[in-house]
């Protein structure tokens, strides 16, 4: 019986994992296209005073410790709270 509950958390786990990866390299990449967009607006007409890949870069690092991808941590979070939640109120009843 607990053999069974290691396999399905494991189970469970790969596949928030997947989720997570995916969801984390599609926001990357659209804050990569979001920066290049802002960078083209602002510079349109030259004098620009970094290259675009410098003014992307900067924005990635300022991205990195963000609140919004702190935020993908729910991924693991929302699921793992509403089973806790689940198990105790199994238990209460």
């Amino acid at each position: 019986m607990l053999y069974f509950w290691v396999v399905r958390a494991i189970m469970i786990f790969a596949v928030l994992t997947v989720i997570y990866i995916a969801l984390s390299l599609f926001k990357r990449w659209e804050e990569r296209r979001r920066l290049g967009a802002e960078y083209d607006s602002l510079y349109a007409g030259g004098g620009a005073t970094e290259s675009r890949d410098l003014y992307i870069q900067r924005g990635i690092h300022s991205y990195n410790g963000s609140l919004r991808r702190k935020l993908l941590w729910g991924v693991y979070l929302v699921p793992l709270a509403v089973l806790a939640l689940l198990i105790l109120l199994g238990y209460l009843s």
